[in-house]
């Protein structure tokens, strides 16, 4: 699903308890809404649409977009996981907000706390405000905010805390903290509490984590091109904080996994990339550590590189509302490490709230890759990466049209369209073409109205869908 569709899907919609749109960069409205999002269930907010769902806003609306991601950050305490873009919709700007149900309630605006109650933002009476301080006092004592017990500051690594801070200033998704002021960084975010570290602090920033925790550890197994689980290539022991473990496992996938060549119809020169898309890799590895289950002792992280698939591995279950089929398309994102996420965000290290498993799934279909698919059982998650073709079923309109093209011939959208007397819709015909791309019976040239197709020496498949 691309942004547009993502978009698209959220405007059929109706408004209610974890949907609203809104016209004009109205702050304080908007503040208040994210505001009950966080002390409910979360939800989505569309700004710059109107009680049409029509794109209204126009070009350059940066400052206004600048100053609403300052207001909401600056006006609602404590800070929480928001996520706050421009995206483009039918030649308009809109600003999408994304807001994960809070951990730390109540959420308040100048010690006024909000709820959502249907489609409907409005202040929390005196039964609601008791229930939002219980539902706090029972996150007191989470696994991420028990403490560390004998750990100190000079336990964690100053230098990956001072890095985690420059990020954080730069992306600017939080209040700015300077570099040499590390324990005024760990106690804004609830790292450090009541003069002891937390769990997540070890986590995040420990210089030998697994001293303290030693779930704090990630396997890799490359099994080379044996088909046995039992022979392996190479392996390797990742026992570092959060932030060093990822950054050598991107290492190790961009040095070990395989390259393959690809030869164009039209382009001589040949294209080297990796079997698997990285930014994909990323997003899979980076899921697992935020999401596992710290709790277990046991919990580490797998990962197994064999001929035809990478599986990662991590301890914990999917909560049993998301399934594979929710996590390959828009869902209720619910972190079971909050205060590990907010921190992997802020640094910029995922970029859209609740949307991983779908950049997962969308990196694989560009690549031409199979469906990635997700598996909970046992006390895990195993995320399986098929590192095999997607299986591409022609019907006969695609192939009668395609029979009447000789290699290297060129035609546009319209062209498809009129070969079938125009009985057929746009949308059809940009899903029929994007078919034959993905299974390279085509190529893409130009951009926009001067977007052509050109047919390729691939042959067509015998048999048809």
């Amino acid at each position: 699903m691309t942004d547009f569709e993502y978009i698209q899907s959220l405007l059929k919609e109706k408004e209610g308890s974890q949907l609203e749109f809104i016209e004009s960069f109205n702050y304080k409205h908007i503040a208040e809404t994210v505001c009950a999002f966080l002390n409910t269930q979360g939800g989505r907010i569309i700004v710059g649409v109107n009680n049409k769902k029509e794109p209204v806003l126009k070009q350059g609306i940066n400052e206004d977009f600048n100053d609403l991601r300052r207001h909401i950050y600056n006006a609602i305490t404590p800070e929480s996981l928001i996520g706050i873009r421009k995206e483009e919709y039918k030649n308009h700007p809109l600003v999408l907000i994304e807001v994960i149900e809070g951990t730390t309630k109540p959420y308040s605006i100048k010690n006024q706390s909000f709820i959502r109650s249907g489609s409907e933002t409005r202040p929390a009476n005196d039964n609601e405000m008791s229930n939002l301080i219980r539902a706090r006092r029972k996150e007191e004592y989470s696994w991420e905010n028990s403490p560390a017990l004998e750990a100190t500051l000079d336990d964690l690594d100053k230098e990956e805390i001072s890095r985690a801070i420059e990020l954080s200033n730069n992306i600017g998704r939080t209040t700015r903290f300077k570099t040499d002021d590390p324990l005024t960084f760990l106690s804004h975010f609830q790292l450090f509490r009541n003069n002891q570290l937390t769990n997540s602090a070890i986590v995040l920033f420990g210089k030998e984590p697994t001293y303290f925790l030693p779930q704090c550890r990630t396997r890799i197994i490359h099994f080379g091109e044996s088909k046995s689980a039992n022979e392996y290539a190479d392996t390797l022991i990742v026992e570092e904080n959060l932030f060093k473990s990822f950054r050598r496992i991107q290492d190790y996938f961009k040095k070990n996994l395989p390259i393959q060549s690809q030869f164009s119809d039209t382009n001589w020169q040949r294209k080297d990339q990796p079997k698997y898309p990285l930014k994909a890799l990323d997003e899979a590895v980076i899921n697992a550590m935020m999401h596992r289950d710290y709790s277990d002792p046991t919990g580490e992280v797998f990962i197994g590189i064999y001929s035809d698939k990478i599986e990662v591995v991590n301890s914990g279950e999917l909560p049993e509302s998301l399934k594979d089929a929710n996590l390959k398309k828009s869902h209720r994102s619910i972190p079971p490490n909050p205060v590990i996420t907010h921190m992997v965000y802020l640094c910029g290290m995922i970029e859209k709230v609740g949307r991983g498993t779908v950049l997962i799934t969308e990196l694989f279909d560009e690549y031409g890759l199979a469906e990635p698919h997700w598996k909970s059982k046992n006390g895990g998650t195993t995320l399986t990466l098929p590192g095999k073709p997607k299986t591409i079923e022609l019907n006969e309109r695609m192939r009668s049209f395609m029979l009447t093209l000789e290699t290297g011939q060129q035609f546009g959208r319209e062209d498809y369209e009129r070969f079938f007397q125009n009985n057929i819709s746009e949308k059809t015909a940009r899903l029929d073409i994007g078919k034959l791309l993905d299974g390279n019976w085509l190529e893409k040239t130009g951009e926009g109205p001067a977007t052509k197709y050109i047919r390729t020496t691939k042959k067509l498949p015998d048999i048809t869908g």
